[in-house]
């Protein structure tokens, strides 16, 4: 019978092993999230050069989260977890396969690839020639979506000057001549206001899902009649938050799950608009 053996394993017996178990591994890249961190973690193929470190940018001293893995013989690194400033923003890809720019960081969380196509898929028969609004706009995303989709008109609402910027880019990049797109910079409640007289086909809202924005616009979109008669309003948000209080004038007529994101759609009720 197969028992254990009577002397357990040296250390660097562990070592030589894991070793062996790197010579089966290619070179790949993992990027795993932790609440609000983000840990990137690279491994090394056999008989591959890696200095040791970081290989991109260097992480803060006596950072507790960066950890590198070492052979026993020739101290040639085969695992490596890095701080989450190593790693360099995503790069993000809308309809047509075409590319846009983005910020690093949680501050402007674009809408995840899985949400835009379903919120697409429900409306796409609907965006060409419409008038999109984009609300917390981030770094362009929906808008440039409904820019390449055929939509008319594209008036986005960002907060963050580096994110207007970077959603001018964006929308420019996929916008034909015929199209007219505006980025508004300031605090999406006061240009909501300045917006009273207008009205759009379609409204996404995208806020921080922890801000207090939710209620306050909902009801000026409902109070100065921005969603056009047969519009729709998208709203995204938590599933595990409870959400606010809606205008009596606005009607819920769906309400989608996608992971940790949820898309609550309106329209106006059926005495209004």
């Amino acid at each position: 019978m197969l028992g254990w053996p009577q002397t357990p394993p040296s250390f660097l017996g562990l070592l030589y092993s894991l070793k062996q178990l790197s010579r089966l591994a290619s070179v790949y890249l993992v990027t795993l999230s932790a609440g609000q961190y983000g840990i990137a973690a690279s491994r090394t193929a056999p008989n591959r050069k890696m200095k040791r470190g970081v290989e991109s940018v260097a992480p803060p001293p006596n950072c507790q989260r960066c950890v590198t893995i070492y052979r026993s013989q020739d101290l040639h690194p085969i695992f490596q977890v890095t701080h989450p400033t190593t790693v360099k923003k995503l790069s993000l890809r809308i309809y047509g396969n075409r590319q846009l720019k983005t910020l690093p960081g949680q501050n402007t969380r674009p809408t995840p690839a899985r949400v835009r196509e379903a919120v697409f898929n429900i409306w796409q028969g609907d965006i060409r020639g419409c008038r999109w609004l984009d609300l917390c706009s981030g770094s362009g995303a929906m808008g440039a979506e409904a820019l390449c989709r055929g939509a008319s008109v594209v008036v986005g609402i960002e907060q963050l000057g580096k994110a207007c910027a970077t959603v001018r880019q964006n929308w420019q990049q996929v916008a034909k001549p015929e199209q007219q797109f505006q980025v508004l910079r300031g605090d999406v409640v006061k240009r909501l206001l300045a917006l009273k007289g207008q009205q759009f086909d379609r409204i996404y809202f995208d806020p921080p899902y922890a801000s207090d924005l939710y209620e306050p616009v909902l009801q000026i979109v409902a109070r100065d009649r921005l969603l056009a008669p047969d519009g729709e309003f998208a709203v995204e948000r938590d599933p595990k938050r409870e959400m606010v209080a809606e205008p009596p004038e606005l009607e819920l007529i769906r309400e989608k799950v996608y992971g940790n994101t949820a898309v609550r759609f309106y329209r106006w009720a059926s005495a209004e608009g």
